[in-house]
């Protein structure tokens, strides 16, 4: 996952921003969103490129 694309705007339980659409998901993003219980939805969002969006 590191290196892909976010496809929408990930925000913590309190609305903070996790990662922002189009930026690239990082480790730290990964661990931000699995201690959140939101790494599934940062998964089904994630953009490959060559795949489309």
């Amino acid at each position: 996952m590191v290196g892909k694309i976010a496809g929408e705007d990930l925000t913590d339980r309190s609305g903070r921003l996790i990662v922002g659409k189009g930026q690239p998901i990082t480790e730290t993003v990964m661990d931000a969103a699995d201690r959140e219980g939101k790494l599934a939805e940062l998964i089904v969002h994630m953009v490959i490129q060559g795949l489309g969006e």
